[in-house]
């Protein structure tokens, strides 16, 4: 594994050798699946050899007259033995080069997703969700051509070496004139593979954007139906998908020229040997065997000839992923690799510095130059209008995002300077929106973490008011929700939010307008069960209710980019 994250993180631009080195990392991380492999392609090729030269024999002993019924036995005997053996190898070779295949895949994929999952907020606030995505479709690309393609390379390059060396052997004349069509086709292949490369990397781009949209519509197929926005939606995504049919049109249109181009050296030859052959058969400088074993060989050669064209143009799709993935594994990730470093107790306070932020360098800033401190102990309502920031003071208080100038203090310390995975873990943030997945209640409660026993995990759901609810399910905690929340209301929903969260047990808690969804009662409810577990940790709440807000002890106002006292 650490051969492959230090190649694949080291540029957005790789080559041939690339897939080289990664196979080599393959090769000493799978030995006992790929050196079988291996040997069994080699053992292919040198097999390849032997039955063109039978039947040579054959012709000329047939010519001479001199086959005896024992050695025309011998001969099928030998054909059938060389056939179960091809067989043989040739399964033994896919068995084990899938199995080299599901092991990388195995060990390979979940870095993938553990190196999305590290990711800083702002990537995907960029639109790379479906570049991150398809990743692993990329991935798949790649892992299918270093632990399935490589051998199978290795298997026809053994194959066009045997091949050529025979022909060497019979005739090196006649050779000459068949190995240099095979140089033009090779030739041939590189030009034209470079070009699909290209074809490849920018089908790859307009099929996320396609993808994207197919996600994002059926994600948001209420908000379609409601608004009766099926056309200009069908017309967007024609549009989308013009862009990729053309983009497809222009990499098969270079694939197809690789391939006509291949084949037309490979077409040419037999012409061409025949010729030479059947002139030198008239001179005497070549027997009728030797003439039908060089035409053998050298029509069997077309097919491994063809193939290695073949994994070249695949080696050309497998550097465009691998472009591609690089670009995921050169992001600058997020360090949470802290967990026996044990969780930090944020008993101290908090304090934004003079802090400011924006988005994005182009853009004004969000936040500027706030100085506003919390007790470890107090409860405080935040409230201002929609787009002033008051999410992005959130952001900044969870380190989910970082000042652009400032710092954020717990205490006197820099919070740069506490364990980023510990600081997450004591200082929760509840959205308005809340992300469920399609698994059962109470895995979208514990989120799959087995450590939090059900009393506890109870607790939590009827701090947030949801304990009769689940207790009226026909399977209580056990019930399957789907990722939009089904069957749960917009309420329920943000209440999983709170249980998550309080199940957790922060120091500090931010509630993002996290009950914008419940009526006033319901919401006067939770938020006193809420305070009551807080006592004595920092409480956040960010509304846009004033009574709630007026209800909390401190409140602040956001306001053209500045946090202000509200009295």
């Amino acid at each position: 594994m650490d051969g492959w994250d230090r190649i694949t993180a080291g540029g957005s631009q790789h080559g041939i050798s690339t897939l080289c080195k990664l196979f080599g990392a393959e090769l000493l991380r799978s030995r006992r699946f790929l050196i079988p492999a291996i040997v069994a392609a080699l053992m292919l090729g040198v097999l390849a050899a032997l039955p063109p030269l039978l039947i040579a024999y054959l012709i000329d002993s047939a010519i001479a007259n001199t086959v005896t019924p024992s050695a025309l036995a011998l001969a099928l005997a030998g054909f059938v033995l060389f056939g179960v053996a091809d067989g043989g190898l040739t399964l033994l070779r896919h068995r084990l080069t899938a199995a080299a295949q599901v092991a990388l895949r195995a060990a390979i994929a979940p870095r993938m997703f553990d190196t999305g999952m590290r990711l800083p907020l702002g990537h995907f606030r960029a639109n790379n969700h479906a570049a991150l995505i398809r990743s692993f479709d990329d991935l798949d690309e790649v892992v299918d051509f270093i632990a399935g393609t490589m051998p199978e390379f290795l298997s026809n390059a053994a194959l066009v070496l045997s091949y050529s060396s025979l022909l060497v052997i019979v005739n090196p004349i006649l050779a000459v004139v068949a190995l240099s069509s095979v140089g033009l086709t090779f030739a041939t292949a590189i030009v034209f593979g470079r070009r699909s490369r290209f074809a490849f990397a920018a089908w790859l781009v307009d099929r996320d954007r396609r993808f994207m949209l197919i996600v994002e519509a059926f994600s948001s197929v209420l908000t379609v139906k409601s608004l009766s926005a099926h056309g200009p939606l069908l017309k967007r995504f024609g549009d989308e998908q013009a862009a990729e049919n053309a983009s497809l049109r222009a990499m098969r249109d270079r694939m197809g020229d690789a391939e006509s181009a291949s084949r037309l050296w490979l077409a040419i030859t037999p012409g061409v040997v025949v010729s030479a052959g059947a002139f030198m058969v008239m001179q005497g400088m070549l027997t009728v065997g030797e003439l039908v074993l060089f035409l053998t060989v050298s029509g069997s050669l077309s097919a491994p000839v063809g193939a290695l064209c073949n994994y070249w143009e695949a080696s050309q799709r497998s550097l465009a992923s691998l472009d591609r993935i690089a670009k995921v594994r050169t992001a600058d990730p997020e360090d949470i690799d802290d967990d026996d470093a044990g969780d930090v107790v944020l008993d101290r306070g908090l304090r934004l510095a003079n802090v400011s932020y924006r988005h994005d360098p182009a853009t004004a800033e969000t936040l500027s130059r706030v100085d506003v401190a919390f007790r470890n102990d107090e409860h405080v309502s935040i409230t201002g209008r929609s787009g002033e920031g008051k999410t992005t003071l959130a952001h900044l208080v969870s380190r989910l995002a970082a000042p652009t100038v400032g710092g954020l203090y717990v205490g006197t310390t820099q919070a740069e300077d506490v364990a980023l995975g510990s600081y997450r873990r004591r200082v929760l943030v509840v959205p308005h929106a809340v992300d469920l997945f399609s698994a059962s209640l109470r895995e979208n409660l514990n989120l799959w973490d087995e450590t939090y026993s059900e009393d506890r995990i109870r607790a939590a759901a009827e701090l947030a008011g949801l304990g009769t609810f689940i207790a009226e399910l026909p399977e209580g905690y056990a019930t399957q929700l789907s990722s939009s929340g089904e069957p749960l209301s917009a309420g329920q929903r943000q209440r999983v939010g709170i249980a998550r969260a309080m199940l957790r047990g922060p120091d500090v808690l931010i509630l993002d307008e996290a009950t914008s969804a419940l009526d006033a009662e319901t919401e006067r409810l939770v938020i006193a069960n809420i305070r009551d577990a807080m006592m004595g940790k920092l409480l956040i709440v960010i509304t846009h209710r004033r009574e709630l807000a007026e209800s909390f002890p401190r409140r602040l106002i956001v306001e053209g980019g500045r946090v202000l006292s509200a009295g």
